[in-house]
């Protein structure tokens, strides 16, 4: 079970700076996933994706091709 950042945003293509694309492994690495206004859990040799990010973040779960993005109102990971 991992997470990781596939891609992150940045000011200067006009994205948030704080946006995030994760890949998950398994449907049970979503709970995982940082949030809005907390941490994520930290995956060993990873110091950095488990770092609050930003509302719109998305996750692609590679066990089913479930796409999750994180909710501006509820700081929850919301399936597509």
């Amino acid at each position: 079970m991992s997470y990781w950042i596939q891609e992150a945003g940045g000011q200067a293509d006009g994205r948030n700076p704080d946006y995030r694309l994760f890949y998950a492994t398994k449907t049970t690495d979503i709970d995982n996933l940082p949030h809005i206004k907390s941490n994520g859990i930290e995956q060993k040799n990873d110091s950095v994706a488990h770092l609050k990010c930003g509302a719109g973040s998305a996750c692609l779960c590679l066990e089913t091709s479930d796409i999750y993005i994180l909710d501006k109102e509820t700081d929850t990971w919301q399936k597509v």
